[in-house]
């Protein structure tokens, strides 16, 4: 107990640090606090998510892994918004007459809380969740069957199945060889060779003059490496039925679209509303495509092919 409520005040502190940075720039900072009082706390909100990291040493592993998916997003959210306040002041009133300046010292302090907690929310999520190439049923040679839900015969669906009916298990020969290559090579390898490759390219090719092109190179080869993995990944589906990294993969491919959509949503409203809602679409899109191919792909696939039944 002593060592979870230490590393609790740990977390709250650098929660803290974190926070108050996108507050003072987000929040306090002229007229943005009237997007509180007309959404009626809802921009709260983002404000007050990453202090539930304060209760994470407490949590179950079934539950904390599904919180810290969120809290990871959030976290590099906030690192993105401190980063992105460029101005050497904040407004201490509605009418941006008066003027604070930005403490630069504070400001790298809240963008390295936020990389601390990113990184301690993605170490979370590497040991609760722990993926491997265990089969969800057990295939034997007698052709087991299962009912429309994918559920073994067990007393219940056995009574289910005499009024639906029963269909066999078409099994696909799988190459666990084949199964290492694509989770090692397109998921964990290829967005860091392209990613090398292309900065390499690109100084010696404009002599050190692409710096705009050498920054927009992570997004760019993000957002393909991205696209190249969801056509790999249907490419080796019928190697993957059945494994508990399918089912994996797919949520996070299907909530890397949900979220790249509302992303897009949020920038396209931009021009109708205000320009925080166009920051946070815009944040959101750059989020679904530096996470994925970086870091969470790479990760969940490194930890399954760790885990694979020889």
């Amino acid at each position: 107990m002593p060592k979870k409520l230490t590393t609790a005040a740990v977390l709250f502190g650098l929660t803290f640090l974190m926070v108050r940075e996108t507050a003072d720039f987000y929040l306090m900072n002229g007229s943005y606090f009237w997007f509180a009082i007309l959404t009626v706390g809802l921009y709260l909100i983002p404000f007050g998510i990453p202090f539930i990291h304060v209760a994470l040493p407490f949590m179950a592993a079934k539950h904390r892994k599904w919180v810290v998916i969120v809290l990871l997003i959030i976290s590099v959210l906030h690192g993105i918004a401190i980063l992105q306040y460029t101005l050497p002041y904040t407004y201490t009133d509605e009418g941006g007459v008066g003027k604070a300046t930005v403490n630069q010292a504070f400001r790298w302090i809240g963008v390295t809380s936020a990389g601390i907690l990113t990184l301690i929310d993605a170490l979370y999520l590497g040991r609760d969740w722990r993926p491997s190439l265990r089969p969800t049923v057990v295939l034997d040679s007698s052709a087991a069957t299962v009912n429309k839900t994918g559920h073994l015969n067990k007393p219940f669906w056995k009574k289910v199945n005499q009024f639906f009916g029963n269909r066999r298990i078409r099994q696909v020969k799988r190459s666990p060889k084949a199964v290492k290559r694509y989770l090692i090579g397109i998921n964990c390898g290829l967005p860091f060779l392209l990613l090398i490759a292309g900065e390499l390219i690109i100084h010696f090719t404009f002599n050190g003059g692409g710096y705009s092109l050498e920054i927009l190179w992570p997004l760019i080869n993000g957002l393909l490496n991205l696209l190249i993995q969801v056509i790999a990944y249907l490419l080796f589906l019928p190697q993957l039925r059945g494994l508990k990294i399918n089912q994996q993969l797919a949520t996070i491919f299907s909530t890397a679209l949900l979220l790249f959509i509302l992303g897009w949503s949020l920038w396209l409203l931009a021009a109708k509303f205000s320009l925080a809602t166009g920051f946070w679409g815009a944040s959101l899109m750059l989020l679904v495509i530096i996470m994925p191919p970086y870091i969470v792909l790479p990760l969940i696939s490194g930890r399954a092919v760790k885990g694979m039944v020889k």
